[in-house]
């Protein structure tokens, strides 16, 4: 994958080395596009959003969010619906929308998981009173708590 800096036609540092590198700003905003764009979907808001949607979760002017909603749809995490400012729309023309492709809305769910699992994970004593499997016993000794641990360490190999 290859990021370039908005509006050149080079990539980070205009040296041949670094135009196979991603900009870290480039990944940070990608990163926060996608967990954005994923809660945005599951919330229910909709399967489609403008940059304008998202600037209200995001501190980042419109310009260079389109432009990295631009890159993302180049690379093949999202897909653009609608002409692009300064083409052949018009000024009153609806702003365009980015959904998910396939490959983003796995990557958008990934992240989002690997960013708030902490948060999200079941808890010991979590499960109702009545659970047979936690009811009464020390966290050390909870094969239902074990057992989640144990899915979530193999999910991140």
């Amino acid at each position: 994958m290859t990021m370039r800096e908005p509006g050149s036609g080079r990539g980070a540092g205009g040296g041949d080395e670094q135009e196979s590198k991603p900009l870290l700003a480039d990944i940070f905003w990608r990163d926060e596009i996608l967990q954005v764009m994923y809660w945005y979907q599951g919330e229910g808001f909709g399967a489609e959003i403008t940059a304008r949607d998202l600037q209200t979760f995001l501190s980042i002017d419109e310009q260079s969010l389109v432009a990295h909603l631009e890159r993302m749809a180049a690379d093949g995490y999202l897909e653009r619906r609608g002409a692009l400012f300064g083409s052949a729309r018009e000024s009153d023309a609806p702003a365009p929308r980015y959904s998910f492709t396939e490959y983003g809305a796995r990557e958008g769910a990934r992240r989002f998981a690997d960013e708030f699992a902490e948060i999200t994970k079941q808890a010991h004593g979590d499960c109702p009173p009545d659970c047979p499997i936690c009811k009464d016993l020390p966290p050390e000794d909870c094969v239902h708590c074990h057992s989640i641990a144990s899915e979530e360490a193999a999910y991140r190999v």
